[in-house]
């Protein structure tokens, strides 16, 4: 009888340890994805975009507006009837001072609808809604149309070839918000 107790007791006690080992196995790698997540520059837009494209952001990390290919991220984007979100994350140990966008290379492009702008790094965010876009992103107008009540984006069609879109900094404010995230 004391046998067929102590053996029960082991099995149960067995059991708990066993089950209790197997749920920190399950956890562990998530926060290690956290971790690493956290350390890249995000920068994310809330878009109504309706045909499948390539948006281009383009980063300095000098303050100036001197932009290259060498320090730019491409995202392909599916088109939706519906927002989405688009997110840029930027290379490890990349610390951003100024950003450039440029909204596509579709040639059958739709207006773009613009409803919020994020920028994330570490714990930290910066997050403004489309309508307030145009106070940190001047249009290239050659290039661009850009309708601030509706915040939406269009292309330049000059002699039958549509532009592709793109926005500038407007350096004091953005490069303001971008240094806070940094502190």
């Amino acid at each position: 009888m004391k046998s067929r107790l102590i053996i029960a007791t082991l099995l149960v006690t067995v059991f708990f340890v066993s089950c209790k080992n197997d749920e920190k196995k399950e956890t562990a790698p998530e926060t290690k994805v956290a971790e690493v997540q956290s350390k890249s520059f995000r920068v994310s837009l809330d878009l109504l975009i309706k045909q499948d494209d390539k948006l281009h952001l383009y980063y300095t990390e000098d303050n100036s507006i001197n932009f290259v290919e060498e320090s730019s991220v491409w995202l392909e984007v599916k088109g939706n009837p519906t927002s989405q979100k688009v997110t840029f994350e930027l290379p490890k140990d990349v610390y951003p001072t100024q950003f450039r966008l440029d909204f596509g290379i579709n040639k059958d492009q739709a207006p773009i609808t613009i409803s919020s702008f994020a920028i994330n790094y570490l714990q930290r965010e910066f997050k403004i809604p489309g309508s307030q876009f145009y106070i940190f992103f001047d249009p290239d107008l050659t290039k661009t149309v850009f309708d601030k009540n509706t915040a939406t984006v269009s292309a330049v069609v000059k002699d039958g070839v549509r532009q592709s879109p793109s926005f500038y900094p407007n350096t004091k404010p953005l490069g303001d918000e971008i240094n806070k995230l940094l502190k």
